[in-house]
């Protein structure tokens, strides 16, 4: 999917500093990591070092990551896997490495003032990995493999609600999960099957693995096959009764190019292009067209306004807003995630709409008004969009 819009507007996810006292210090390997925490001082730990702190989840995981650390300094040669996990338990949010990323990826970094999400980001991108945020877990794997993993689960969810109810309700269930070093994937898979009284087909596609241990938050069945599954370019499609669920490839990365109104240098491309090495980005005059995934296109925006080289355009200016888009087999309410986040739109929903979300839909718009691509977007599914305010609801068609 490849979204496109001219002029409009982004809404950032920034999230209100926190004032931090003390500092947390470890060190593994050479690497060293200081962090302000909030009230009182914590010393980090590896894998294995005493209980899992308690994960933050819902607001908390979103606030965690959109305040701000005073110091973060990890030096040459630090192992990726340490330095996520200092930051994990300093910060008490889950994270887990995709088995596709080397966890010994030597790492450097060294920044002040920082949202803990652009550590992340930054630590990852140096590993050629990107991050998905899922609710309460941080899933970190490869850029155009997993960086959309959240959109995934997303849809995952949505599909089992269309489900007969007392399916849907296992294959809902919310629980923690825990899994000691040297974990089976095939094992993993084995008891979320036993859990939810299903039979994955497809599973002979899992090779042998080996995992090392991990604990995380309470989450739905299929948030947990989702991350389970991931790292083997998997995901799970269910059938119509919920007994059996088939294993699928991950859908197909979206990319979207948008333009922005910002005056960059030569120079300043040049340093912008050094933190975001996956994307495209092409100055032209006094616009940026960056061409990336979403988590991407959210950071961009962060740094425009960090260095307030962006305004917010005005209704006049933003009523004139094309897009272009390119959708291929999306359910829709991937679809309608995506333009939410990007463009700052707010979605309702009128009672029994979400029986029709996970419709996979197929359509190429080139230069419309926002209308004319919901319309787009909504139809296929036998759904129609109002405006309500600043609301857009969305309704089965008449």
């Amino acid at each position: 999917m490849r979204l496109e819009a001219r002029g409009g507007r982004v809404m950032s996810r920034l999230g209100k500093p926190l004032r931090w006292r003390g500092v947390a210090m470890a060190a593994w390997y050479g690497c060293i990591f200081c962090l302000s925490v909030s009230a009182a001082s914590v010393t980090g730990g590896g894998e294995g070092q005493g209980a899992p702190p308690r994960w933050k989840t819902g607001a908390a995981f979103q606030q965690v990551l959109n305040a701000r650390v005073r110091d973060a300094f990890w030096s040459a040669g630090t192992p990726l896997r340490h330095a996520l996990s200092s930051l994990a338990r300093a910060q008490q949010i889950a994270i887990m490495l995709d088995r596709r990323i080397d966890p010994g990826c030597g790492i450097e970094l060294s920044v002040h003032d920082v949202a803990v999400r652009d550590v992340l980001e930054q630590l990852v991108a140096q590993c050629d990995a990107a991050p998905a945020y899922l609710d309460g877990v941080v899933y970190v794997g490869p850029r155009l493999e997993t960086s959309h993993l959240a959109e995934v689960a997303s849809a995952r969810r949505a599909e089992v609600q269309q489900l007969p109810r007392p399916v849907a309700q296992r294959l809902g269930a919310v629980r923690a999960w825990r899994w000691d070093d040297l974990a089976e994937p095939r094992a993993l898979l084995d008891e979320l099957a036993r859990e939810a009284g299903i039979t994955f087909e497809g599973s002979e596609r899992i090779p042998h693995d080996l995992w090392p241990a991990l604990d995380l938050p309470a989450l739905p069945w299929t948030d947990r096959a989702t991350l389970v599954l991931a790292g083997f370019g998997l995901t799970f499609a269910c059938a119509d009764d919920g007994h059996t669920v088939q294993l699928v490839p991950l859908p197909e990365q979206t990319l979207i190019a948008r333009d922005y109104p910002a005056t960059l240098s030569s120079s300043q491309v040049a340093a912008v292009q050094s933190q975001f090495p996956q994307a495209t980005i092409d100055a032209r005059g006094q616009r940026v067209v960056l061409e990336g995934t979403r988590e991407e296109h959210e950071r961009f925006e962060r740094l425009l306004q960090s260095r307030a080289a962006r305004r917010p355009p005005s209704p006049r200016s933003a009523g004139k807003t094309v897009f272009t888009l390119k959708v291929t087999g999306q359910p829709v309410e991937a679809v309608l995630e995506t333009l939410a986040r990007q463009l700052g739109i707010t979605f309702a929903y009128d009672a029994g709409v979400e029986e029709r979300l996970g419709t996979r839909v197929s359509f190429d718009v080139h230069e419309v008004p926002l209308p004319a691509l919901l319309d787009a977007t909504l139809a296929p599914a036998g759904l129609a969009h109002r405006r309500q305010g600043e609301v857009i609801v969305v309704s089965i068609q008449p």
